[in-house]
């Protein structure tokens, strides 16, 4: 009796939807509130994000995004953030998307016999770092 119960909660769960508008400061897709499913997670939303850009540019490079709502980066389906946060549903949700950042991957460590005395990240390619034994790596 209560495997049914509980089987008509996640339906219930899974069918709800809410109404967002997606914000950002890069390029807005549209400014019109679309109805989505509150089960959607990031890759989904990005998705979303993406078919809204393609459907205005079809020349669009699809890519990931981070969503953030009321400045806080939401990792997990926004039933649950809404949940967690107190962010009622009956309401309509602003989210903003920037574009995603890939973790860094740690390369070949370059160890340093002294103190590290200075640190240059300019480039995109590399990060060049300078010790007291007048040596940069």
């Amino acid at each position: 009796m209560d495997m049914g119960i509980e089987i008509e909660e996640e339906e219930e769960i899974s069918s709800r939807r809410i109404q967002v508008r997606f914000v950002t400061k890069l390029k807005d897709p549209s400014n019109t509130s679309i109805s989505i499913p509150t089960n959607l997670i990031r890759y989904e939303l990005s998705i979303v994000v993406n078919n809204l850009h393609q459907s205005g540019n079809s020349d669009w490079q699809s890519e990931p995004f981070d969503f953030l709502i009321d400045g806080e980066l939401v990792q997990m389906s926004l039933e649950k953030f809404s949940s967690a946060k107190g962010i009622s549903l009956e309401k309509m949700l602003e989210i903003e998307y920037v574009q995603a950042v890939a973790p860094w991957k740690e390369e070949e460590p370059s160890l340093h016999d002294d103190w590290v005395s200075a640190v240059d990240g300019s480039s995109s390619r590399f990060i060049l770092t300078g010790s007291y034994d007048y040596l940069g790596r």
